[in-house]
């Protein structure tokens, strides 16, 4: 019985999701703020510090991703909290009241910053 457990839970642990080979790690201020220092809203947007700030990590097998989240809920310059990455809710609506942002450490630049659509 113990080895027919153990053989599942090798077979498990073999067929994981390529998503799920991503590692989560946590930035740090210092490299939130150099980003922040340099950052253009997209076209819409509030000014950066009307938005309470989400940012998490990720890393691939090439680089490591700074990943975003910013809301505008409200909350005038709630500033700046790293959360791991199955913190960030996804939303899918809210135009410019929420923006996604990804910034590649690596290559030392914003891959991709917009507003979200409108439901």
């Amino acid at each position: 019985m113990n080895a027919l457990r153990a053989g599942f839970i090798v077979l498990v642990a073999c067929v994981v999701h390529p998503a799920m080979a991503n590692v989560e790690w946590l930035p740090n201020y210092k490299q939130i703020e150099n980003i922040e220092e340099n950052i253009t809203m997209p076209k819409g947007a509030l000014k950066l510090n009307e938005y309470t700030r989400y940012y998490s990590g990720q890393s691939t097998k090439t680089d490591k991703f700074i990943i975003g989240q910013f809301s505008s809920d409200g909350e005038k310059n709630s500033g700046i909290h790293i959360v791991p990455l199955m913190k960030l809710i996804p939303i899918m609506d809210g135009g410019c009241g929420v923006i996604n942002f990804k910034y590649s450490v690596k290559d030392k630049k914003i891959v991709s910053i917009f507003c979200n659509g409108d439901a």
